[in-house]
Protein backbone atom coordinates (compact mmCIF):
# COMPACT_ATOMS: atom_id res chain seq x y z
CA UNK A 1 0.00 0.00 0.00
CA UNK A 2 1.24 3.47 -0.86
CA UNK A 3 -0.16 6.91 0.00
CA UNK A 4 2.53 9.39 -1.00
CA UNK A 5 0.99 10.60 -4.28
CA UNK A 6 -1.40 13.56 -4.23
CA UNK A 7 -4.09 14.96 -6.51
CA UNK A 8 -4.11 18.51 -7.87
CA UNK A 9 -5.55 19.79 -4.57
CA UNK A 10 -2.98 18.09 -2.40
CA UNK A 11 -5.11 15.20 -1.19
CA UNK A 12 -3.39 11.85 -0.76
CA UNK A 13 -4.22 8.95 -3.09
CA UNK A 14 -4.38 5.50 -1.48
CA UNK A 15 -2.89 2.94 -3.88
CA UNK A 16 -3.86 -0.61 -2.97
CA UNK A 17 -1.37 -3.30 -4.01
CA UNK A 18 0.52 -1.05 -6.44
CA UNK A 19 3.66 -3.25 -6.61
CA UNK A 20 2.93 -6.65 -5.07
CA UNK A 21 5.85 -9.11 -5.47
CA UNK A 22 4.96 -12.13 -7.60
CA UNK A 23 6.20 -14.46 -4.84
CA UNK A 24 3.23 -13.32 -2.67
CA UNK A 25 0.29 -14.26 -4.92
CA UNK A 26 -2.21 -14.37 -2.07
CA UNK A 27 -2.47 -13.02 1.43
CA UNK A 28 -4.04 -10.46 3.71
CA UNK A 29 -2.98 -7.54 5.84
CA UNK A 30 -4.77 -5.33 8.35
CA UNK A 31 -4.08 -2.34 10.54
CA UNK A 32 -2.03 -0.30 8.06
CA UNK A 33 -2.27 3.48 8.44
CA UNK A 34 -2.18 5.91 5.54
CA UNK A 35 -1.47 9.54 5.03
CA UNK A 36 -4.73 11.53 5.20
CA UNK A 37 -6.16 9.67 8.20
CA UNK A 38 -7.30 6.22 7.05
CA UNK A 39 -6.69 2.65 8.26
CA UNK A 40 -6.56 -0.19 5.73
CA UNK A 41 -7.16 -3.95 5.69
CA UNK A 42 -6.79 -5.94 2.42
CA UNK A 43 -7.13 -9.48 1.02
CA UNK A 44 -5.76 -10.61 -2.32
CA UNK A 45 -5.72 -13.78 -4.48
CA UNK A 46 -3.62 -14.44 -7.60
CA UNK A 47 -1.96 -11.08 -7.08
CA UNK A 48 -5.31 -9.21 -7.35
CA UNK A 49 -7.23 -7.36 -4.66
CA UNK A 50 -10.41 -9.21 -3.66
CA UNK A 51 -11.61 -7.03 -0.80
CA UNK A 52 -10.51 -4.28 1.53
CA UNK A 53 -11.78 -2.27 4.47
CA UNK A 54 -11.07 1.44 4.77
CA UNK A 55 -11.73 3.08 8.14
CA UNK A 56 -11.94 6.87 8.04
CA UNK A 57 -10.39 8.48 11.13
CA UNK A 58 -10.92 12.10 10.13
CA UNK A 59 -13.65 12.07 7.47
CA UNK A 60 -13.41 13.91 4.18
CA UNK A 61 -12.75 12.76 0.63
CA UNK A 62 -11.01 9.42 0.14
CA UNK A 63 -9.10 8.86 -3.12
CA UNK A 64 -8.32 5.23 -4.01
CA UNK A 65 -6.49 3.60 -6.90
CA UNK A 66 -6.54 -0.13 -7.59
CA UNK A 67 -5.67 -2.34 -10.55
CA UNK A 68 -9.09 -4.03 -10.40
CA UNK A 69 -12.57 -2.54 -10.58
CA UNK A 70 -14.30 -2.17 -7.22
CA UNK A 71 -17.57 -1.24 -5.56
CA UNK A 72 -17.74 0.36 -2.11
CA UNK A 73 -20.44 0.04 0.55
CA UNK A 74 -20.95 1.37 4.06
CA UNK A 75 -23.54 0.18 6.55
CA UNK A 76 -25.32 -1.82 3.87
CA UNK A 77 -25.63 1.05 1.40
CA UNK A 78 -23.86 1.60 -1.91
CA UNK A 79 -21.41 4.53 -1.88
CA UNK A 80 -21.52 6.99 -4.76
CA UNK A 81 -18.16 6.95 -6.52
CA UNK A 82 -16.64 9.67 -8.68
CA UNK A 83 -14.29 8.22 -11.27
CA UNK A 84 -11.17 10.28 -11.87
CA UNK A 85 -8.40 9.94 -14.46
CA UNK A 86 -5.75 7.23 -14.05
CA UNK A 87 -8.22 4.77 -12.47
CA UNK A 88 -8.63 6.88 -9.32
CA UNK A 89 -12.00 6.83 -7.59
CA UNK A 90 -13.18 9.37 -5.03
CA UNK A 91 -15.88 9.14 -2.37
CA UNK A 92 -16.90 11.06 0.72
CA UNK A 93 -16.36 9.58 4.19
CA UNK A 94 -17.54 10.25 7.74
CA UNK A 95 -15.23 10.11 10.79
CA UNK A 96 -15.31 6.69 12.42
CA UNK A 97 -17.14 4.97 9.54
CA UNK A 98 -15.80 1.87 7.80
CA UNK A 99 -16.09 1.33 4.04
CA UNK A 100 -16.11 -2.15 2.50
CA UNK A 101 -14.28 -2.37 -0.84
CA UNK A 102 -15.15 -5.35 -3.04
CA UNK A 103 -13.62 -6.33 -6.37
CA UNK A 104 -16.19 -6.64 -9.15
CA UNK A 105 -16.36 -8.48 -12.44
CA UNK A 106 -14.62 -7.02 -15.45
CA UNK A 107 -17.98 -6.35 -17.07
CA UNK A 108 -19.02 -4.28 -14.07
CA UNK A 109 -15.72 -2.44 -14.21
CA UNK A 110 -16.32 -1.31 -17.73
CA UNK A 111 -19.54 0.42 -16.71
CA UNK A 112 -21.39 -1.92 -19.01
CA UNK A 113 -24.69 -0.07 -18.60
CA UNK A 114 -23.24 3.37 -19.22
CA UNK A 115 -22.75 5.44 -22.34
CA UNK A 116 -19.87 7.80 -21.61
CA UNK A 117 -17.76 10.38 -23.43
CA UNK A 118 -14.78 12.56 -22.59
CA UNK A 119 -16.00 15.76 -24.23
CA UNK A 120 -19.28 17.70 -24.50
CA UNK A 121 -21.77 17.01 -27.29
CA UNK A 122 -21.10 19.13 -30.36
CA UNK A 123 -24.47 18.35 -32.01
CA UNK A 124 -27.97 17.54 -30.78
CA UNK A 125 -27.62 13.94 -31.95
CA UNK A 126 -24.65 13.52 -29.59
CA UNK A 127 -26.54 14.71 -26.49
CA UNK A 128 -27.81 12.18 -23.93
CA UNK A 129 -31.58 11.56 -23.57
CA UNK A 130 -33.57 11.33 -20.36
CA UNK A 131 -37.35 11.06 -20.14
CA UNK A 132 -40.28 10.05 -17.95
CA UNK A 133 -42.69 9.26 -20.79
CA UNK A 134 -44.15 12.77 -20.89
CA UNK A 135 -41.19 15.08 -20.25
CA UNK A 136 -37.88 14.64 -22.03
CA UNK A 137 -34.48 16.30 -22.13
CA UNK A 138 -31.31 16.06 -24.20
CA UNK A 139 -28.25 16.80 -22.07
CA UNK A 140 -25.24 18.20 -23.93
CA UNK A 141 -22.76 17.89 -21.07
CA UNK A 142 -21.18 21.30 -21.55
CA UNK A 143 -18.70 22.72 -19.05
CA UNK A 144 -18.80 26.51 -18.73
CA UNK A 145 -22.17 26.52 -20.50
CA UNK A 146 -24.74 23.75 -20.45
CA UNK A 147 -27.68 23.33 -22.84
CA UNK A 148 -30.52 21.02 -21.88
CA UNK A 149 -33.06 20.74 -24.70
CA UNK A 150 -36.60 20.07 -23.47
CA UNK A 151 -39.70 18.25 -24.70
CA UNK A 152 -43.30 17.74 -23.58
CA UNK A 153 -45.03 14.98 -25.51
CA UNK A 154 -48.27 16.84 -26.36
CA UNK A 155 -46.66 19.98 -27.81
CA UNK A 156 -47.89 19.96 -31.42
CA UNK A 157 -48.75 22.55 -34.03
CA UNK A 158 -52.40 22.39 -35.02
CA UNK A 159 -54.94 21.93 -37.82
CA UNK A 160 -55.93 21.98 -40.59
CA UNK A 161 -55.30 18.30 -41.24
CA UNK A 162 -55.87 16.21 -44.38
CA UNK A 163 -59.56 15.71 -45.17
CA UNK A 164 -61.57 12.86 -46.65
CA UNK A 165 -62.60 13.10 -50.30
CA UNK A 166 -66.24 12.21 -49.74
CA UNK A 167 -67.59 9.89 -52.45
CA UNK A 168 -64.13 8.90 -53.66
CA UNK A 169 -65.25 5.26 -53.79
CA UNK A 170 -66.84 5.99 -57.18
CA UNK A 171 -63.42 6.85 -58.62
CA UNK A 172 -61.93 3.81 -56.87
CA UNK A 173 -64.42 1.56 -58.67
CA UNK A 174 -63.36 3.09 -61.98
CA UNK A 175 -59.67 2.75 -61.10
CA UNK A 176 -60.14 -0.95 -60.36
CA UNK A 177 -61.66 -1.52 -63.78
CA UNK A 178 -58.69 0.27 -65.36
CA UNK A 179 -56.25 -1.87 -63.36
CA UNK A 180 -57.97 -5.12 -64.37
CA UNK A 181 -57.74 -3.90 -67.98
CA UNK A 182 -54.02 -3.31 -67.56
CA UNK A 183 -54.32 0.49 -67.74
CA UNK A 184 -52.17 1.16 -64.68
CA UNK A 185 -51.03 4.68 -65.51
CA UNK A 186 -54.59 5.85 -66.14
CA UNK A 187 -55.72 4.26 -62.85
CA UNK A 188 -52.94 5.97 -60.92
CA UNK A 189 -53.76 9.37 -62.42
CA UNK A 190 -57.44 8.93 -61.56
CA UNK A 191 -56.65 7.97 -57.97
CA UNK A 192 -54.30 10.92 -57.54
CA UNK A 193 -56.88 13.34 -58.94
CA UNK A 194 -60.08 12.08 -57.30
CA UNK A 195 -59.11 10.19 -54.13
CA UNK A 196 -55.98 11.58 -52.53
CA UNK A 197 -56.27 14.45 -50.07
CA UNK A 198 -53.86 17.37 -49.91
CA UNK A 199 -50.64 16.91 -47.96
CA UNK A 200 -50.63 19.70 -45.38
CA UNK A 201 -47.16 20.22 -43.95
CA UNK A 202 -45.48 21.29 -41.74
CA UNK A 203 -47.72 20.48 -38.79
CA UNK A 204 -45.10 19.22 -36.43
CA UNK A 205 -44.42 17.92 -32.98
CA UNK A 206 -42.23 20.66 -31.51
CA UNK A 207 -39.52 21.33 -28.98
CA UNK A 208 -40.54 22.80 -25.64
CA UNK A 209 -37.36 24.88 -25.70
CA UNK A 210 -33.97 25.00 -24.00
CA UNK A 211 -32.76 25.36 -20.43
CA UNK A 212 -29.36 27.06 -20.30
CA UNK A 213 -26.99 26.99 -17.32
CA UNK A 214 -23.98 29.28 -17.70
CA UNK A 215 -21.02 29.78 -15.34
CA UNK A 216 -20.13 33.46 -15.94
CA UNK A 217 -17.25 33.55 -13.45
CA UNK A 218 -15.45 30.40 -14.68
CA UNK A 219 -12.11 31.64 -15.99
CA UNK A 220 -9.99 28.54 -16.52
CA UNK A 221 -10.35 25.84 -19.13
CA UNK A 222 -12.14 22.65 -18.18
CA UNK A 223 -10.17 19.46 -17.51
CA UNK A 224 -11.03 15.81 -16.85
CA UNK A 225 -14.37 16.14 -18.64
CA UNK A 226 -16.73 13.20 -18.55
CA UNK A 227 -20.39 12.95 -19.44
CA UNK A 228 -22.32 9.74 -19.08
CA UNK A 229 -25.79 8.23 -19.22
CA UNK A 230 -26.37 5.43 -16.73
CA UNK A 231 -29.07 3.20 -18.20
CA UNK A 232 -29.58 1.51 -14.83
CA UNK A 233 -30.46 4.76 -13.03
CA UNK A 234 -31.69 6.89 -15.96
CA UNK A 235 -29.43 9.74 -14.84
CA UNK A 236 -27.16 11.80 -17.10
CA UNK A 237 -24.08 13.00 -15.22
CA UNK A 238 -21.45 15.54 -16.25
CA UNK A 239 -18.21 16.10 -14.32
CA UNK A 240 -15.29 18.42 -15.01
CA UNK A 241 -12.61 20.41 -13.23
CA UNK A 242 -12.14 24.18 -13.56
CA UNK A 243 -9.51 26.05 -11.55
CA UNK A 244 -8.99 23.03 -9.28
CA UNK A 245 -12.67 22.65 -8.38
CA UNK A 246 -14.60 19.56 -9.48
CA UNK A 247 -18.13 20.29 -10.68
CA UNK A 248 -20.88 17.70 -11.05
CA UNK A 249 -24.27 17.95 -12.76
CA UNK A 250 -26.96 15.29 -12.61
CA UNK A 251 -30.08 15.37 -14.80
CA UNK A 252 -33.08 13.06 -14.71
CA UNK A 253 -36.79 13.14 -15.56
CA UNK A 254 -38.76 11.77 -12.64
CA UNK A 255 -41.83 9.66 -13.49
CA UNK A 256 -42.87 9.92 -9.83
CA UNK A 257 -42.68 13.69 -9.38
CA UNK A 258 -43.36 14.60 -13.05
CA UNK A 259 -40.44 17.00 -13.14
CA UNK A 260 -37.01 17.26 -14.71
CA UNK A 261 -34.36 17.66 -12.02
CA UNK A 262 -30.95 19.24 -12.57
CA UNK A 263 -28.54 19.01 -9.63
CA UNK A 264 -25.43 21.25 -9.52
CA UNK A 265 -22.70 20.49 -6.97
CA UNK A 266 -18.99 21.08 -6.45
CA UNK A 267 -16.35 19.75 -4.06
CA UNK A 268 -15.66 23.25 -2.73
CA UNK A 269 -18.28 25.12 -0.73
CA UNK A 270 -19.69 28.26 -2.32
CA UNK A 271 -18.54 27.32 -5.82
CA UNK A 272 -21.88 27.29 -7.68
CA UNK A 273 -22.30 30.62 -9.48
CA UNK A 274 -24.56 30.25 -12.49
CA UNK A 275 -27.05 32.07 -14.69
CA UNK A 276 -30.19 30.09 -15.61
CA UNK A 277 -32.33 31.00 -18.62
CA UNK A 278 -35.13 29.58 -20.77
CA UNK A 279 -35.70 30.15 -24.48
CA UNK A 280 -37.25 28.67 -27.59
CA UNK A 281 -36.80 29.17 -31.36
CA UNK A 282 -40.18 30.95 -31.70
CA UNK A 283 -43.61 31.54 -30.14
CA UNK A 284 -42.58 32.15 -26.55
CA UNK A 285 -42.50 34.66 -23.73
CA UNK A 286 -40.39 34.46 -20.57
CA UNK A 287 -41.42 35.98 -17.24
CA UNK A 288 -40.07 35.61 -13.69
CA UNK A 289 -42.23 34.35 -10.82
CA UNK A 290 -40.90 35.68 -7.55
CA UNK A 291 -37.15 35.54 -7.02
CA UNK A 292 -36.50 31.83 -7.69
CA UNK A 293 -38.64 30.78 -10.68
CA UNK A 294 -38.79 31.48 -14.42
CA UNK A 295 -41.79 30.73 -16.62
CA UNK A 296 -41.96 30.34 -20.39
CA UNK A 297 -45.24 30.12 -22.27
CA UNK A 298 -46.84 30.42 -25.69
CA UNK A 299 -48.71 28.54 -28.41
CA UNK A 300 -47.21 26.16 -30.95
CA UNK A 301 -47.49 27.30 -34.56
CA UNK A 302 -45.63 27.53 -37.85
CA UNK A 303 -44.96 31.23 -38.32
CA UNK A 304 -48.39 32.08 -37.00
CA UNK A 305 -50.20 29.37 -38.98
CA UNK A 306 -51.33 25.95 -37.76
CA UNK A 307 -51.85 27.31 -34.27
CA UNK A 308 -51.94 24.37 -31.96
CA UNK A 309 -51.29 23.52 -28.35
CA UNK A 310 -50.78 26.18 -25.69
CA UNK A 311 -47.94 25.39 -23.33
CA UNK A 312 -46.41 26.62 -20.10
CA UNK A 313 -43.20 25.60 -18.33
CA UNK A 314 -41.59 26.70 -15.08
CA UNK A 315 -38.11 26.17 -13.69
CA UNK A 316 -37.48 26.76 -10.01
CA UNK A 317 -34.09 26.97 -8.27
CA UNK A 318 -33.60 25.55 -4.77
CA UNK A 319 -30.36 26.69 -3.19
CA UNK A 320 -28.18 25.31 -0.45
CA UNK A 321 -26.28 28.39 0.65
CA UNK A 322 -25.55 31.35 -1.58
CA UNK A 323 -28.00 33.89 -3.00
CA UNK A 324 -30.40 34.24 -5.94
CA UNK A 325 -32.03 37.13 -7.76
CA UNK A 326 -33.75 37.77 -11.07
CA UNK A 327 -31.80 39.85 -13.58
CA UNK A 328 -33.34 40.52 -16.99
CA UNK A 329 -35.32 37.23 -17.18
CA UNK A 330 -32.36 35.33 -15.77
CA UNK A 331 -32.03 33.48 -12.47
CA UNK A 332 -28.66 34.70 -11.20
CA UNK A 333 -27.24 32.41 -8.50
CA UNK A 334 -24.07 33.25 -6.60
CA UNK A 335 -21.78 31.25 -4.32
CA UNK A 336 -24.16 28.40 -3.54
CA UNK A 337 -22.93 25.10 -2.13
CA UNK A 338 -25.45 23.19 -4.27
CA UNK A 339 -28.44 24.00 -6.48
CA UNK A 340 -31.38 21.88 -7.58
CA UNK A 341 -33.34 23.08 -10.61
CA UNK A 342 -36.82 21.60 -10.98
CA UNK A 343 -38.67 22.02 -14.27
CA UNK A 344 -42.33 21.22 -14.91
CA UNK A 345 -44.50 21.73 -18.00
CA UNK A 346 -48.14 21.51 -19.03
CA UNK A 347 -50.25 22.04 -22.17
CA UNK A 348 -53.95 22.37 -22.96
CA UNK A 349 -53.94 19.30 -25.23
CA UNK A 350 -56.81 16.87 -24.63
CA UNK A 351 -56.20 13.33 -25.81
CA UNK A 352 -59.89 12.46 -25.40
CA UNK A 353 -60.90 15.33 -27.71
CA UNK A 354 -57.93 17.09 -29.35
CA UNK A 355 -60.14 19.71 -30.99
CA UNK A 356 -61.48 20.87 -27.60
CA UNK A 357 -58.50 22.15 -25.55
CA UNK A 358 -58.42 21.50 -21.83
CA UNK A 359 -59.77 24.39 -19.82
CA UNK A 360 -57.16 24.65 -17.11
CA UNK A 361 -54.74 27.25 -15.83
CA UNK A 362 -51.41 25.99 -17.14
CA UNK A 363 -49.35 28.22 -14.84
CA UNK A 364 -51.20 26.88 -11.81
CA UNK A 365 -50.74 23.32 -13.04
CA UNK A 366 -46.96 23.80 -13.25
CA UNK A 367 -46.82 25.59 -9.90
CA UNK A 368 -48.76 22.76 -8.26
CA UNK A 369 -46.29 20.20 -9.63
CA UNK A 370 -43.37 22.28 -8.34
CA UNK A 371 -45.02 22.63 -4.94
CA UNK A 372 -45.35 18.85 -4.68
CA UNK A 373 -41.81 18.02 -5.79
CA UNK A 374 -39.90 20.27 -3.33
CA UNK A 375 -41.74 18.61 -0.45
CA UNK A 376 -38.97 16.01 -0.74
CA UNK A 377 -35.26 16.60 -0.48
CA UNK A 378 -33.20 15.91 -3.60
CA UNK A 379 -31.85 12.59 -2.38
CA UNK A 380 -35.35 11.24 -1.79
CA UNK A 381 -36.56 12.48 -5.16
CA UNK A 382 -33.58 10.82 -6.83
CA UNK A 383 -34.09 7.56 -4.93
CA UNK A 384 -37.79 7.43 -5.88
CA UNK A 385 -36.90 8.06 -9.52
CA UNK A 386 -34.26 5.32 -9.58
CA UNK A 387 -36.55 2.80 -7.89
CA UNK A 388 -39.36 3.39 -10.38
CA UNK A 389 -37.01 3.19 -13.36
CA UNK A 390 -35.40 -0.02 -12.11
CA UNK A 391 -38.83 -1.58 -11.58
CA UNK A 392 -38.97 -1.80 -15.37
CA UNK A 393 -35.36 -1.73 -16.51
CA UNK A 394 -34.00 -4.51 -14.29
CA UNK A 395 -36.46 -7.10 -15.56
CA UNK A 396 -34.00 -8.08 -18.30
CA UNK A 397 -30.24 -8.51 -18.12
CA UNK A 398 -27.90 -9.30 -21.00
CA UNK A 399 -24.20 -10.01 -20.50
CA UNK A 400 -22.20 -11.02 -23.58
CA UNK A 401 -18.83 -10.72 -21.88
CA UNK A 402 -16.34 -7.91 -22.29
CA UNK A 403 -13.03 -7.18 -23.93
CA UNK A 404 -10.54 -4.42 -23.23
CA UNK A 405 -12.51 -2.24 -25.66
CA UNK A 406 -15.21 -1.84 -23.01
CA UNK A 407 -12.94 0.51 -21.05
CA UNK A 408 -13.01 3.16 -23.79
CA UNK A 409 -15.49 6.01 -24.36
CA UNK A 410 -18.61 4.93 -26.22
CA UNK A 411 -17.88 6.91 -29.38
CA UNK A 412 -14.41 5.35 -29.64
CA UNK A 413 -15.91 1.88 -29.14
CA UNK A 414 -18.40 2.45 -31.93
CA UNK A 415 -15.68 3.59 -34.34
CA UNK A 416 -13.56 0.57 -33.43
CA UNK A 417 -16.42 -1.85 -34.10
CA UNK A 418 -17.02 -0.19 -37.45
CA UNK A 419 -13.39 -0.97 -38.23
CA UNK A 420 -13.74 -4.60 -37.24
CA UNK A 421 -12.99 -4.65 -33.49
CA UNK A 422 -14.60 -7.25 -31.24
CA UNK A 423 -16.67 -5.58 -28.51
CA UNK A 424 -19.55 -7.86 -27.46
CA UNK A 425 -20.54 -5.71 -24.50
CA UNK A 426 -21.24 -2.81 -26.89
CA UNK A 427 -23.92 -4.97 -28.53
CA UNK A 428 -25.40 -5.66 -25.08
CA UNK A 429 -25.28 -1.94 -24.27
CA UNK A 430 -27.06 -1.17 -27.56
CA UNK A 431 -29.79 -3.68 -26.73
CA UNK A 432 -30.34 -2.18 -23.28
CA UNK A 433 -30.25 1.35 -24.71
CA UNK A 434 -33.26 0.41 -26.83
CA UNK A 435 -35.15 -0.78 -23.74
CA UNK A 436 -34.09 2.37 -21.90
CA UNK A 437 -35.44 4.63 -24.65
CA UNK A 438 -38.81 2.88 -24.68
CA UNK A 439 -39.10 3.16 -20.89
CA UNK A 440 -38.22 6.85 -21.18
CA UNK A 441 -40.71 7.75 -23.93
CA UNK A 442 -43.73 5.45 -23.60
CA UNK A 443 -45.42 5.11 -20.23
CA UNK A 444 -49.13 4.53 -19.56
CA UNK A 445 -51.05 7.79 -19.78
CA UNK A 446 -48.54 9.42 -22.12
CA UNK A 447 -48.46 9.87 -25.88
CA UNK A 448 -46.91 6.94 -27.78
CA UNK A 449 -43.38 6.94 -29.11
CA UNK A 450 -43.24 9.06 -32.27
CA UNK A 451 -40.68 9.05 -35.09
CA UNK A 452 -38.11 10.48 -32.67
CA UNK A 453 -39.42 8.79 -29.56
CA UNK A 454 -39.94 11.80 -27.29
CA UNK A 455 -36.95 13.95 -28.18
CA UNK A 456 -37.02 16.68 -30.83
CA UNK A 457 -35.21 20.02 -31.01
CA UNK A 458 -37.09 21.36 -34.06
CA UNK A 459 -40.18 23.43 -34.64
CA UNK A 460 -40.44 21.68 -38.01
CA UNK A 461 -39.14 18.18 -37.41
CA UNK A 462 -38.23 15.67 -40.14
CA UNK A 463 -41.53 14.11 -41.27
CA UNK A 464 -43.12 16.22 -38.48
CA UNK A 465 -41.93 13.64 -35.89
CA UNK A 466 -45.42 12.19 -36.27
CA UNK A 467 -46.81 8.65 -36.05
CA UNK A 468 -45.93 6.82 -39.24
CA UNK A 469 -48.16 3.77 -38.92
CA UNK A 470 -46.80 2.11 -42.05
CA UNK A 471 -43.96 0.42 -40.09
CA UNK A 472 -42.19 3.04 -37.96
CA UNK A 473 -44.40 3.04 -34.88
CA UNK A 474 -44.71 -0.74 -35.12
CA UNK A 475 -40.90 -1.02 -35.09
CA UNK A 476 -40.75 1.17 -31.99
CA UNK A 477 -42.95 -1.34 -30.19
CA UNK A 478 -41.69 -4.64 -31.57
CA UNK A 479 -39.38 -5.15 -28.54
CA UNK A 480 -41.98 -4.25 -25.90
CA UNK A 481 -43.39 -7.72 -25.13
CA UNK A 482 -40.33 -9.92 -25.57
CA UNK A 483 -38.22 -7.42 -23.59
CA UNK A 484 -40.60 -7.63 -20.61
CA UNK A 485 -42.06 -4.13 -20.87
CA UNK A 486 -45.61 -5.16 -21.68
CA UNK A 487 -47.40 -2.28 -19.95
CA UNK A 488 -45.48 0.20 -22.11
CA UNK A 489 -47.58 -1.00 -25.04
CA UNK A 490 -50.53 0.96 -23.61
CA UNK A 491 -49.87 4.35 -25.31
CA UNK A 492 -49.81 2.62 -28.72
CA UNK A 493 -53.08 0.84 -27.96
CA UNK A 494 -54.65 4.11 -26.88
CA UNK A 495 -53.56 5.85 -30.10
CA UNK A 496 -55.00 3.06 -32.25
CA UNK A 497 -58.32 3.23 -30.39
CA UNK A 498 -58.33 7.02 -30.77
CA UNK A 499 -58.29 6.57 -34.56
CA UNK A 500 -61.63 4.73 -34.51
CA UNK A 501 -64.04 7.70 -34.90
CA UNK A 502 -62.18 9.33 -37.80
CA UNK A 503 -61.28 5.91 -39.23
CA UNK A 504 -64.93 4.85 -39.40
CA UNK A 505 -65.81 8.08 -41.17
CA UNK A 506 -62.98 7.63 -43.70
CA UNK A 507 -64.01 4.02 -44.32
CA UNK A 508 -67.60 5.11 -44.99
CA UNK A 509 -67.06 8.35 -46.93
CA UNK A 510 -63.97 7.45 -48.97
CA UNK A 511 -64.39 3.68 -49.46
CA UNK A 512 -68.09 2.96 -48.79
CA UNK A 513 -66.93 0.26 -46.37
CA UNK A 514 -67.74 -0.79 -42.85
CA UNK A 515 -65.18 -0.85 -40.03
CA UNK A 516 -62.31 1.60 -39.73
CA UNK A 517 -59.26 2.48 -41.78
CA UNK A 518 -56.13 4.62 -41.53
CA UNK A 519 -53.26 5.16 -43.94
CA UNK A 520 -49.52 5.72 -43.81
CA UNK A 521 -49.41 8.34 -41.06
CA UNK A 522 -51.31 10.23 -38.38
CA UNK A 523 -50.48 12.60 -35.54
CA UNK A 524 -51.88 14.11 -32.35
CA UNK A 525 -55.03 15.16 -34.25
CA UNK A 526 -55.89 11.55 -35.22
CA UNK A 527 -56.56 12.08 -38.93
CA UNK A 528 -57.04 8.95 -41.05
CA UNK A 529 -57.52 10.21 -44.64
CA UNK A 530 -55.46 9.06 -47.64
CA UNK A 531 -53.33 12.03 -48.69
CA UNK A 532 -50.22 13.03 -50.56
CA UNK A 533 -48.88 10.99 -53.44
CA UNK A 534 -50.49 7.73 -54.52
CA UNK A 535 -47.19 5.86 -54.39
CA UNK A 536 -46.99 6.19 -50.59
CA UNK A 537 -50.34 7.59 -49.46
CA UNK A 538 -52.78 5.15 -51.07
CA UNK A 539 -52.19 2.49 -48.44
CA UNK A 540 -55.27 1.59 -46.36
CA UNK A 541 -53.39 -0.92 -44.19
CA UNK A 542 -52.16 1.30 -41.36
CA UNK A 543 -55.00 0.79 -38.89
CA UNK A 544 -55.08 -2.98 -39.43
CA UNK A 545 -51.34 -3.28 -38.87
CA UNK A 546 -51.69 -1.37 -35.62
CA UNK A 547 -54.39 -3.77 -34.42
CA UNK A 548 -51.99 -6.69 -34.77
CA UNK A 549 -50.21 -5.41 -31.67
CA UNK A 550 -53.36 -6.03 -29.62
CA UNK A 551 -53.26 -9.69 -30.58
CA UNK A 552 -49.52 -9.89 -29.97
CA UNK A 553 -50.07 -8.47 -26.46
CA UNK A 554 -52.61 -11.23 -25.80
CA UNK A 555 -50.25 -13.91 -27.09
CA UNK A 556 -47.66 -12.86 -24.51
CA UNK A 557 -49.98 -12.13 -21.58
CA UNK A 558 -53.01 -14.44 -22.11
CA UNK A 559 -55.07 -11.55 -20.75
CA UNK A 560 -58.56 -12.64 -21.78
CA UNK A 561 -60.21 -9.55 -20.32
CA UNK A 562 -57.97 -7.38 -22.51
CA UNK A 563 -58.82 -9.52 -25.53
CA UNK A 564 -62.56 -9.36 -24.80
CA UNK A 565 -62.84 -5.64 -24.10
CA UNK A 566 -60.14 -4.13 -26.32
CA UNK A 567 -58.37 -6.61 -28.57
CA UNK A 568 -61.29 -8.39 -30.25
CA UNK A 569 -63.46 -5.27 -30.79
CA UNK A 570 -60.75 -3.37 -32.65
CA UNK A 571 -59.65 -6.43 -34.65
CA UNK A 572 -63.28 -6.81 -35.67
CA UNK A 573 -63.40 -3.18 -36.85
CA UNK A 574 -60.29 -3.66 -38.99
CA UNK A 575 -61.61 -6.96 -40.39
CA UNK A 576 -64.95 -5.45 -41.35
CA UNK A 577 -63.17 -2.90 -43.50
CA UNK A 578 -61.23 -5.53 -45.42
CA UNK A 579 -64.29 -7.75 -45.90
CA UNK A 580 -65.84 -4.85 -47.80
CA UNK A 581 -62.62 -3.54 -49.38
CA UNK A 582 -61.36 -6.73 -51.01
CA UNK A 583 -62.55 -7.29 -54.56
CA UNK A 584 -62.59 -10.35 -56.80
CA UNK A 585 -59.94 -10.44 -59.50
CA UNK A 586 -61.85 -11.36 -62.69
CA UNK A 587 -58.83 -13.21 -64.02
CA UNK A 588 -58.15 -15.46 -61.02
CA UNK A 589 -61.33 -15.37 -58.96
CA UNK A 590 -59.26 -14.51 -55.88
CA UNK A 591 -59.95 -11.63 -53.53
CA UNK A 592 -57.36 -8.89 -53.96
CA UNK A 593 -56.61 -5.52 -52.43
CA UNK A 594 -56.27 -2.44 -54.55
CA UNK A 595 -55.66 0.09 -55.72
Amino acid sequence: MQSHRRDERGRYILELLPALPSVWPQGQVSGLRTRGGFEIAMDWVDGKLTQARIESKLGGTCLVRTDVPVRIQTRGHEVTLERRPEDVIAFETQPGHSYQVSATKETEASDRLKLWYDEPAKAWTEALPVGNGRLGAMVFGGTGTERIQLNEDTLWAGPPVPQDRVGAYKAIDEARKLIFDGKYSEAQSLMQREVMGERISPRSYQTLGDLHVAMPSASGSAKSCRRELDLDTAIATTTFIIDGTTYTREVFASPIDQAIAVRLTADEAGSITVDVTLDRPADFEVAPIGSDTLSMFGQASHEGKHKGVRYHTQVQARLEGGSIQVKDKTLSIEKADAVTLLLTAATDYSFDDPYQPLERNLAQTCAKQLAAAPAKDYDQMKADHIAEHRRLFRRVDLDLGATAAAQKPTDERLKAVQNGANDPSLAALYFQFGRYLLISCSRPGCMPSNLQGLWNDHLEAPWNADYHININIQMNYWPVEVCNLSELHEPFFRLTEALLPAGRKTARDVYNCRGFVAHHTTDAWFHTSPFGNVVYGMWPMGAAWCTQHFMEHFRFTSDREFLRTRGYPILQEASLFFLDWLVEDPGTGQLVSGP
